[in-house]
């Protein structure tokens, strides 16, 4: 499998990750899928997420709705959703906890396709005050391949 997600796409979410840093935050994951391929084309980022910690993030069902209606009108499905996992040091492999394996068998559910698939966007802070980003896509199975166009 492989995640295919647009620069740009990713460019938000990590200036919105960030911008709440070191507080978690979530996004929907808007685009296709074919085959073994998913494409990120866009994200719909939920406005209300004061229940997000510096450990937690959780994912509403309203989320869920509200990205629908996004998808439909960007003829787009929901593929998943990402979350960010925040770290002052970089010590921490922002692998995914139990919660978040537990969230993909939630999302089936919600999402518009079959096997969707989970993101981690792991920020942390190096010794000289850069932010440093990595990003991670899972399903139920390891981490998917993934690239940039």
């Amino acid at each position: 499998m492989q995640v295919i997600i647009n620069k740009k796409v990713y460019e938000k979410l990590k200036k919105h990750f960030k911008s709440f840093f070191p507080v978690e935050q979530c996004a929907i994951l808007l685009g296709k899928k074919v085959k073994d391929r998913y494409y990120i084309r866009e994200v719909y980022i939920p406005e209300n997420q004061e229940d997000s910690s510096q450990s937690h993030v959780q994912i509403k069902d309203t989320f869920y709705t509200e990205a629908h209606a996004v998808a439909k009108q960007l003829k787009l499905k929901i593929l998943g959703d990402i979350h960010s996992h925040c770290f002052k040091s970089l010590v921490e492999d922002g692998a995914p906890s139990e919660m978040d394996w537990r969230g993909v068998w939630y999302m089936k559910d919600v999402c518009n396709v079959r096997n969707p698939i989970f993101g981690i966007l792991k920020i942390d802070i190096s010794k000289n005050k850069r932010y440093r980003y990595k990003i991670t896509f899972w399903n139920s199975t390891p981490p998917i391949e993934t690239h940039f166009i």
